[in-house]
Parts: structure tokens; C-alpha cells; sequence
């Protein structure tokens, strides 16, 4: 979904909000996942989360890439996902540990 009235339209702006909005209720009424394309701020993509639109591009997400450089840029991003993951799971278990410990 890209505003087309104007250059810079964005959704944090409540006319457009609500023009998206409607875009993303029709798109999935006809039993489609609406796209959110040209992407370009942090403040954009709060409000996708709230219209419930889960998918998105954008330069806020990447710039264009030819196909290997992508490969190399998604697996770069699972490994840091990844990452993150195991770090929040040994912080759950060292928690869990603690409160074991701390029981009677």
C-alpha cells in the first residue's frame, strides 16, 4: 500500500492512517496479507503493527540489494537473531535458578 496524493504521505498522519487503514481492511477482506511498501521512518512501523499490517519494505529496513548481497544481509540478521534468543534464554534459566534458590 503506498499513498499515492502526495510524495511523502505518511501513516502517522490520521487522514492517511485511516486511508490505510481501509486499504488493509479491504486487501484482507478479499483474503490478501497487505503490504506496506516505501517504508521509510521508525514512526511508520508502530503504526503498521497497529493496523495489523505484518508485512512490510523500505528503506527503513534496507536499501535496494542485488540478490547475494540479500543472502549475506538475512543470514547476517538470523545469526544476530539468533543471538539475542540464546541470551534471553540463559537470562530465563539464571532468573528461573534464582528464584529456586530463593524459595523455601
Amino acid at each position: 500500500m503506498r499513498s499515492g496524493r502526495r510524495p511523502r504521505a505518511s501513516i502517522e498522519e490520521q487522514q492517511d492512517k485511516s486511508l490505510f487503514r481501509a486499504v488493509a481492511e479491504l486487501a484482507r477482506s478479499m483474503y490478501l496479507s497487505p503490504v506496506a511498501e516505501g517504508v521509510e521512518t521508525p514512526g511508520q512501523a508502530p503504526v503498521l503493527r497497529e493496523l495489523d499490517c505484518g508485512l512490510a519494505q523500505g528503506f527503513l529496513f534496507a536499501r535496494p540489494l542485488p540478490a547475494p548481497a540479500l543472502a549475506s544481509l538475512l543470514a547476517q540478521q538470523a545469526g544476530q537473531a539468533g543471538q539475542a534468543q540464546q541470551a534471553q534464554q540463559a537470562q530465563q534459566a539464571e532468573q528461573a535458578q534464582q528464584a529456586v534458590a530463593v524459595s523455601p
